[in-house]
């Protein structure tokens, strides 16, 4: 009983988190599109919905979701050679 109520304690506060992380940053490119998109090639003011519309449409294009192997970097760790 102890352990799960560890676990769902854990995944509560990961969701509120991420949550909370999201909303950060969907503020933060609302922010920014409506104070520099406007004045600079005269489009519309956006929504905060939109704005995190965007923040995934980059993650999707530019960075993609999947975890790296190997502590983060792209390529396999190089076979050592001991001699």
């Amino acid at each position: 009983m102890k352990m799960r109520r560890f676990w769902l304690l854990r995944a509560l506060k990961i969701v509120l988190f991420a949550t909370l992380l999201a909303a950060g940053l969907g503020e933060i490119v609302v922010h920014l599109w409506n104070w520099l998109m406007p004045e600079i090639f005269g489009v519309h003011a956006i929504t905060f919905w939109q704005g995190v519309g965007l923040l995934v449409l980059g993650r999707i294009l530019f960075g993609g979701f999947h975890r790296r192997p190997h502590g983060g970097r792209c390529s396999p760790p190089r076979a050592v050679v001991q001699v």
